[in-house]
């Protein structure tokens, strides 16, 4: 089961376009496209034989209790805010962005008062 969630979220996860099609939201790091989809901004290492380099990424998807979600459903942009590097909080989630392996970055979403 994680390994389709895997592939499907490597296939559909990155999204990687033009800043002006959206729009910030909160601290250059939440942002919103023109469909109200929710962005979480963050830098990704591309990796390759000849080199890395430094790319930004915007992800609206997320891995909850195993499904994948849309951020949109999940952030509350009023209460959002970065506790650590790739550490966010609001008054209902933890969201950790992992960006390793490189292959596979990816949001995990964890209830705040899950323990």
């Amino acid at each position: 089961m994680k390994s389709k969630i895997n592939i499907l979220l490597t296939l559909l996860f990155i999204t990687c376009q033009q800043n002006s099609k959206y729009t910030n939201l909160k601290d250059s790091i939440i942002y919103m496209d023109n469909k109200n989809n929710i962005f979480l901004k963050r830098e990704i290492y591309i990796v390759s034989r000849k080199n890395s380099d430094k790319k930004i990424a915007y992800f609206d998807l997320a891995i909850y209790k195993d499904s994948v979600v849309k951020l949109k459903d999940f952030i509350d942009v009023n209460s959002f805010y970065q506790i650590k590097k790739d550490s966010f909080i609001d008054k209902k989630y933890v969201y950790i962005f992992n960006n390793f392996p490189n292959t596979f970055p990816k949001i995990d979403i964890y209830d705040v008062n899950e323990e």
